[in-house]
């Protein structure tokens, strides 16, 4: 992959390019999609679903990165049509909070709110990015289906990267975005979206979620038992955890079990997996994308399950 570690340049430019510019893969496009039905699936299942009648689902993101699953949820969930475009392009001029705290969204106070979706991330780089990704007044795409050079950036991701190229348009590969617009498209709907640095461990664990989604998170926690621990004490009795990553655990000193034994902790924990368990994901997906002209590239066999709180 790219050099650097996360939070670099190098990184940075990658997952933007990734989530957020032209460059972006279908296959991720796709597994987002897979995400977001079965955390709707989930949320709308009367007998089993921690929501009351008409009330709003909070929804946690931890490890959000660059924070691309965050706007995709939001939207999804909030989304019903150009007439809540009329009703809200006025009201939804305040920025998206992005803080080095969490701020809680109460449902008591934010009546009309379809959603409340807030991130979770360590990395003051990638919060760095997604205040600018999320508060800016982007000029965005032009009839023609360019970027207005100006006001719209264009990055090349692959700049740095000195190692298998074929040619050397490999590595001058231009990425154009942002695509989607997050205001833009926000103001289709009636997400409550924040952001905030900090870890989930660090998090004041009420019980207070209604849905808990990680990505390509668990394997970088220090210890994935705690990370089990910490997301069963954040959710809502009822509360269901959506997780797709693969195990390539990130800390050499750190537990490393297998899906049999996660599966085996998850329910200890009090959790009960969906019917499918813990299944390999369908595809293959590129963490870090490359350009068409390179001599490798690096792509991942996740693990997906769906776990509810007792």
């Amino acid at each position: 992959f790219l050099g650097g570690a996360y939070g670099s340049n190098d990184s940075l430019m990658s997952h933007v390019a990734k989530d957020w510019s032209t460059m972006r893969p279908e296959a991720w496009t796709r597994a987002h999609q897979r995400i977001i039905e079965r955390l709707e699936k989930s949320l709308r299942d009367e007998d089993k679903s921690p929501l009351e009648p008409n009330e709003s689902p909070s929804i946690l993101v931890p490890g959000c990165g660059v924070g691309r699953l965050v706007f995709d949820i939001g939207e999804a969930l909030s989304t019903d049509g150009e007439e809540s475009f009329n009703e809200w392009k006025e009201q939804d001029e305040d920025d998206v909070g992005v803080n080095s705290y969490l701020e809680g969204n109460s449902k008591a106070t934010n009546e009309g709110v379809a959603v409340f979706v807030h991130g979770t991330e360590s990395s003051m780089a990638c919060l760095r990015v997604i205040d600018k990704l999320f508060n800016t007044e982007w000029r965005g795409e032009a009839g023609n289906g360019e970027f207005d050079e100006e006001q719209d950036f264009s990055i090349y991701p692959f700049i740095g990267d000195k190692k298998n190229n074929y040619t050397r348009d490999s590595r001058l590969a231009e990425a154009t975005g942002p695509s989607p617009i997050p205001r833009r498209q926000l103001g289709l709907g009636r997400a409550d979206i924040s952001f905030s640095a900090m870890s989930l461990a660090e998090m004041d664990r009420q019980p207070e979620q209604d849905a808990v989604v990680t990505c390509f998170y668990l394997d970088c926690h220090r210890s994935p038992l705690e990370a089990i621990e910490l997301i069963y004490q954040s959710l809502r009795p009822g509360g269901v955890w959506i997780n797709l990553g693969p195990l390539s655990y990130h800390h050499p000193d750190g537990l490393a079990p297998t899906s049999k034994e996660l599966s085996i902790a998850i329910e200890e924990k009090g959790f009960v997996l969906d019917e499918d368990g813990i299944t390999s994901w369908e595809e293959d997906l590129p963490y870090y994308i490359r350009p068409k002209a390179t001599l490798k590239e690096q792509v991942w066999r996740p693990i997906f399950f769906v776990a509810r709180r007792k």
